[in-house]
């Protein structure tokens, strides 16, 4: 991993890059720095798939500075929450994006008589497997 960094050793090994970062950050073992990916992009040594990584760490950073910036100037007026907060979803769902994470999420509420039927239909269940 620290030769050919996180998304080619993915590649590789068919293992998925967040269980390899994650190992690669247990380990200690770091990519190349900046500097070198540089160098690897520019010779074309550097996979899409492994600047995509990186870039979506970057907006990750971005993310956690928008949140410590809103927690420091929460009750400044030279920013507003809402601009802050769509700062941190825009990067949020751009590293989603990147690394091929959820960018919406869907729930059933149940209220009312949803949640009684639901709730019969699994007792009918149980009853009937007894």
């Amino acid at each position: 991993m620290a030769e050919v960094g996180q998304a080619e050793a993915a590649r590789l090994t068919g293992i998925p890059v967040g269980t390899v970062a994650s190992w690669a950050q247990r380990a200690g073992v770091e990519a190349p720095g900046v500097d070198e990916q540089r160098k690897r992009v520019a010779s074309g040594q550097i996979a899409w798939a492994e600047r995509r990584l990186t870039l979506a760490d970057r907006f990750g950073e971005v993310a956690d500075k928008a949140a410590r910036v809103l927690l420091e100037r929460l009750d400044s007026a030279d920013v507003t929450v809402p601009q802050v907060i769509s700062v941190i979803e825009a990067a949020v769902g751009k590293a989603q994006l990147l690394t091929g994470g959820s960018t919406s999420r869907e729930e059933q509420v149940l209220t009312g008589k949803d949640q009684l039927i639901e709730e019969a239909e699994t007792r009918a269940q149980h009853l009937r497997s007894a």
